[in-house]
């Protein structure tokens, strides 16, 4: 979503869904090298240490619930596999973001010619230009590195995980397959 910070609260539960009042809560800021589960570690310390820190004054009663401003609330629906299924047409940023928040579950993936390519690892490529009339989803090679072109720019792919096959660096997959370098990730290729 691009949120620039993420937190934790302690509420009291009523009959809604996440609408009770707030007891404590604490934010951090979400930086670009966090990963969902690098988060969801950050966050669940955060929340047992803001449970310490406020249970003492709370069973003093010292501290009055506030109450939620159900307009701000936000519905995350439930991730399936399929959720993790990377569109190249969409912007770079967006795609970033996409792979660092569905690792580790439920991983990102690409359509590839022997099966989906998990996508484990990317980095934005601002000053490498895309080759002249790819469209996106286009792989290509410059000194070394695998790029692959989308909606708005380029990133380079760092780490994959093709079909069947153990993690492995994006060059190292792109040299088994140089067929691949010039092709569209993203469809069915039989």
């Amino acid at each position: 979503a691009g949120d620039a910070e993420t937190g934790v609260t302690i509420m009291k539960m009523d009959e809604g869904l996440d609408t009770g009042p707030m007891i404590a809560k604490r934010a951090i800021s979400i930086t670009n090298d966090h990963t969902g589960g690098t988060l969801t570690t950050t966050l669940a310390d955060l929340g047992a240490q803001l449970l310490i820190d406020t249970l003492p004054d709370w069973l003093l009663g010292k501290i009055e619930p506030q109450p939620q401003d159900n307009a701000q609330s936000t519905f995350a629906p439930r991730l399936d596999k399929q959720a993790g299924a990377l569109d190249w047409s969409q912007p770079a940023a967006a795609i970033e973001r996409k792979v660092r928040a569905f690792d580790p579950w439920p991983g990102t993936f690409t359509p590839g010619s022997k099966g989906p390519i998990k996508i484990l690892n990317v980095a934005f490529a601002r000053e490498v230009a895309a080759p002249p009339d790819s469209s996106s989803g286009t792989v290509f090679k410059q000194q070394r590195a695998v790029y692959v072109t989308t909606g708005d720019g380029v990133l380079q792919l760092i780490t994959v995980q093709p079909a069947g096959k153990k993690a492995m660096p994006a060059e190292a997959w792109l040299n088994g397959q140089p067929e691949l370098a010039g092709s569209q990730l993203g469809e069915w290729v039989a």
